[in-house]
């Protein structure tokens, strides 16, 4: 099963997990299924739209997404998703 690193920002509404599982399949099915699990993830992976949210970038074994099909990359046994999000401060 594919596995997606949370980073360390995202562990505590992620009930603590460093990795997590989904589901072969679409990406975007993956994220719906964990913020089934972890609602408290929504905010920070998918708007209203069910769009990324601009501060999220993913990457499928090294490779971003928006480079695949988005959020409609096929995700497959092994597969490992790389959540990285961009923190802006003053």
């Amino acid at each position: 099963m594919p596995t997606i690193q949370i980073p360390l920002h995202l562990r505590k509404p992620a009930a603590h997990q460093e990795r997590l599982v989904i589901l072969n399949g679409k990406l975007i099915e993956g994220l719906k299924e964990l913020i089934s699990i972890y609602p408290a993830l929504k905010p920070y992976l998918l708007d209203d739209n069910e769009t990324l949210c601009h501060f999220v970038n993913l990457y499928v074994n090294g490779q971003d997404i928006r480079s695949l099909d988005g959020l409609q990359t096929e995700v497959k046994e092994n597969d490992v998703i790389t959540m990285i999000l961009a923190i802006a401060g003053g």
